[in-house]
């Protein structure tokens, strides 16, 4: 994913079961470049957040990153590249 300007990669501790944390490689892709960089600022926001938070500054000090609505995935019921073809290649 080095190469795809619409895709990240990182590696994170999931404490989403509880307890202990678990080492987690999460990958994301994106539909457009605009979007990916727009996920990778506030990405990078958010690191920056947390880094500040442990060293001890305050709600005051701290800048949150901006809220980021969940976009609903859409179907695209008339794409054919779902399509099988036949023996002969067409379909």
């Amino acid at each position: 994913m080095n190469n795809n300007e619409k895709a990240y990669m990182w590696t994170c501790v999931d404490f989403s079961e509880g307890g202990e944390g678990k080492m987690e490689n999460l990958a994301c892709r994106f539909q457009n470049v605009e979007a990916a960089k727009d996920f990778h600022k506030q990405f990078e926001a958010s690191q920056k957040f947390n880094i500040d938070a442990k060293a001890g500054k305050t709600k005051e000090e701290l800048v949150f990153a901006e809220t980021v609505d969940d976009e609903e995935e859409k179907a695209d019921d008339d794409i054919d590249t779902n399509k099988t073809a036949d023996a002969e290649g067409e379909e």
